[in-house]
């Protein structure tokens, strides 16, 4: 990778920020994180965090940012959940059922995309999601 002449936040209107090993690791600060971030924020650049972790909320991980001293809302965060709902509402027929197979986290954005029916069926550990399109789809 080829190095740059001037900051990255300049170079760059918008950072992607792995999580775990990049701003903390496991409940701790990375070394400079946090104080690096503030800095890219304070010149003008957006902070996006993105994890492949679908065992937390998006506001779970807000907080969790928050805790190391990194300042973030629930919509400065993507997960895993969030890109699976998005690719079945974008992908799969209207009204397919869609097994969700993981932590409670993992089926919430699927009822945020619209559907209103994941749920848990009786005697099963994971869920499963009627798939929707979202409002400007057609099809």
């Amino acid at each position: 990778m080829k190095g740059s002449e001037r900051p990255l936040s300049e170079a760059y209107d918008v950072a992607l920020l792995d999580l775990d090993g990049v701003v903390y690791i496991g409940h701790k600060p990375v070394a400079n994180a946090a104080e690096s971030l503030a800095k890219a924020r304070a010149a003008g650049q957006r902070l996006a965090f993105v994890t492949n972790n679908a065992s937390r909320t998006p506001s779970a991980v807000a907080g969790l940012l928050a805790d190391v001293g990194v300042p973030a809302s629930a919509d400065d965060v993507v997960t895993s959940a969030q890109a699976a709902a998005r690719y079945v509402a974008e992908r799969v027929p209207a009204g397919s059922k869609v097994l969700v197979v993981g932590g409670w986290a993992s089926g919430t954005p699927c009822t945020r995309r619209g559907s209103g029916r994941c749920r848990t069926p009786p005697n099963a550990r994971p869920r499963w999601c009627r798939a929707t399109r979202p409002a400007s789809s057609t099809g």
